[in-house]
């Protein structure tokens, strides 16, 4: 099992790194903590922690985000999605629960960094009327996906004082 996860996880750091290259991506990937969460002491790992949730933010200011396609491209890993936030259009972040299964969590992070790009367009590409009305019209689109959104208010969705961040 561990072999596996190492295997799993260096798909994940490959990913990024090849996203990173080619696109000029920022990814990040953090943790957070609800405050009834016991977090082992470090270097134990999250995986596996009730009440934590994982944070992959990736995106860039070259390349604007299509929520339609977003949408479209999330779904084969849907099942282990609390939410995306898209709160700008140059930038997404998935949000997973830490204590789901590490190597299957892993792989749908590695989804979404593999698959961000072709949810995007050069910013060159956008036109203004484009920019003016994004997000568009996101009735259509899953409702994991937070975009004009009472959170998009916050800088992210666990900031204090959100549900999320309590």
């Amino acid at each position: 099992m561990l072999a596996e996860f190492s295997s799993t996880r260096s798909k994940l750091s490959s990913a990024c790194a090849h996203v990173r290259n080619k696109y000029g991506f920022e990814i990040e990937l953090t943790f957070s903590a609800m405050p009834w969460a016991t977090l082992a002491a470090a270097p134990s790992p999250v995986s596996g922690t009730p009440g934590t949730i994982w944070h992959l933010s990736v995106g860039g200011p070259d390349r604007w985000l299509d929520l339609q396609r977003l949408s479209r491209m999330i779904q084969p890993i849907r099942e282990h999605i609390i939410y995306v936030f898209a709160g700008m259009p140059v930038g997404a972040q998935l949000a997973m629960p830490a204590v789901d299964d590490a190597p299957q969590v892993i792989d749908a992070m590695v989804h979404f960094v593999e698959n961000y790009a072709s949810c995007t367009v050069p910013l060159a590409k956008v036109d203004t009327e484009d920019a003016d009305a994004w997000p568009g019209d996101i009735s259509a689109i899953d409702s994991r996906i937070l975009a004009d959104h009472l959170f998009a208010i916050a800088q992210s969705p666990d900031d204090p004082g959100t549900p999320f961040g309590v």
